[in-house]
């Protein structure tokens, strides 16, 4: 038998696990109608117990394996911590009392960090990809080389939520100017990371101003945003008026990039909601 000669947690063959899945659920349905049966004496043939056990690190595991087999950077942070979760939960659910205290501990760090990660609405944002890759430094070899945790991992994962929850402080600030929109926020960030030479309150003036201009013309007529040449030259405009107005020095790339970051912001969410 497969159990026999190979740890669960060690496979990485995802069609043996799916063998072993089946094998084990088949074991459970057994159970079942063996409880509705008049031959309950045969319960204790089997240790249906550890057999059901087995069919829930077999799950965990073959999440584990998926996550792995697809995993994209930009992408899997929330199931890396699902997965994460679920496996540390199961994993010391029978440990001796220290253990206990530490997984518990550890669960509660990683729940509000889960937490820090899914309030984080710039996915985009370089220090926020930084945080990814620090989590899967941290959570890796927990899941995948099954490592045991230790105080450290619990200290690293809670220097790593106070970045993270800094990181969505000064998100939240930007969204609050705003009005909470978040995708000029985001607009806002992407404008100061590529031209460090812009000033803060006019670029703040130009796009509050245009984000009136643009959800009032998306309120009249939502169509433009699939014709990109029309709905461009309408922002373009907007920001030219909008500088010489209030007497504002922007480049031309910096024109250029607003505009273009409005529309990729706008048809992106209209892509989203369809």
């Amino acid at each position: 038998m497969i159990l026999r000669t190979k740890k669960i947690s060690y496979i990485d063959d995802r069609a043996e696990l799916i063998e072993l899945k089946n094998t084990l659920s088949d074991a459970k349905d057994l159970f079942n109608m063996i409880k509705i049966s008049e031959h309950k004496d045969l319960l204790e043939k089997l240790d249906f117990y550890t057999l059901n056990r087995l069919l829930k690190e077999t799950e965990l595991r073959l999440q584990t394996v998926n996550y792995l087999n697809s995993i994209d950077e930009n992408s899997n942070t929330k199931n890396l911590l699902n997965i994460a979760l679920s496996n540390i939960e199961f994993r010391f659910s029978s440990m001796g009392e220290e253990e206990l205290r530490v997984s518990d501990e550890f669960n509660t760090t990683l729940q509000r960090t889960r937490e820090a990660f899914d309030i984080c609405f710039d996915k985009k944002d370089k220090e926020y990809i930084a945080f990814e890759e620090e989590l899967r430094r941290i959570l890796n070899p927990i899941m995948v080389e099954n490592n045991q945790l230790t105080e450290k991992h619990i200290n690293e994962l809670e220097i790593l939520r106070k970045k993270i929850e800094k990181l969505n402080a000064s998100n939240n600030r930007i969204f609050q100017k705003y009005d909470g929109d978040e995708k000029f926020a985001r607009i806002h960030k992407r404008i100061i990371e590529n031209e460090q030479n812009i000033n803060d309150k006019d670029l703040f003036v130009v796009l509050f101003k245009n984000k009136q201009f643009v959800e009032e013309q998306i309120f009249t007529n939502a169509q433009m945003l699939n014709n990109t040449p029309y709905f461009k030259a309408l922002i373009d405009k907007n920001i030219i008026e909008t500088i010489q107005e209030g007497d504002i020095q922007l480049s031309q790339d910096a024109v250029q990039l607003i505009s273009e970051l409005i529309i990729k912001e706008f048809q992106y969410t209209e892509t989203e909601a369809a």
